[in-house]
């Protein structure tokens, strides 16, 4: 059965690690199917049309406990929201986890926040206009789709919530489409 936000199908895998001819490790993971791509100008999850309704989740480095997450995560649902934009890092597998569990989409955002830099746009004149920097967006850009994209509900990525517009902001959009052509990306 394949994985929405009203039917949240999921099943257990088992990934077993061999090391010299013997099974040292065993790591449960859950996922789901679901497929997710454009058609006719529009995004949709097992050929059917999305909505996304989201609100912004502030995951900061301390994660609260699984109680507190679900009775925050069922109050969004309760307001008829399907959708959390995960802003702030580290963030843990167990978030995604626990949204892809409870229905909830998971619009990701880049760790790239240097608004505080200002608005300057010839080059250099911000982080996300400097050339010195571009290694440095894009690995984080990379990262975050490495940690993300697998994980059942990611549906979107943002390159972040206040980078700047620039060089680097630009070069880590081509960098998400290269790795991953159909999946929306997002910048504010």
């Amino acid at each position: 059965k394949k994985w929405t936000p009203e039917t949240p199908n999921r099943y257990q895998l088992i990934v077993r690690i061999r090391y010299q001819g013997h099974f040292t490790e065993y790591i449960p993971y859950m996922v789901g199917f679901r497929k997710l791509e454009m058609k006719d100008g529009r995004y949709c999850l097992n050929d059917r049309p999305v909505e996304f309704r989201g609100a912004e989740y502030n995951f900061s480095c301390i994660t609260p406990d699984d109680k507190t997450i679900r009775a925050e995560f069922a109050k969004l649902k309760q307001e008829k929201f399907n959708a959390v934009k995960c802003t702030y890092h580290p963030r843990q597998n167990r978030v995604y986890e626990l949204c892809g569990e409870l229905g909830l989409w998971v619009y990701d955002e880049v760790n790239t926040d240097t608004q505080l830099t200002g608005e300057q746009l010839q080059v250099g004149g911000t982080l996300a206009n400097a050339p010195a920097w571009v290694d440095a967006y894009l690995k984080r850009v990379e990262n975050a789709w490495r940690f993300s994209r697998n994980h059942t509900p990611t549906a979107l990525f943002s390159i972040g919530k206040g980078p700047g517009s620039g060089y680097n902001t630009y070069k880590s959009y081509l960098l998400l489409k290269a790795l991953e052509a159909n999946r929306p990306v997002l910048y504010e």
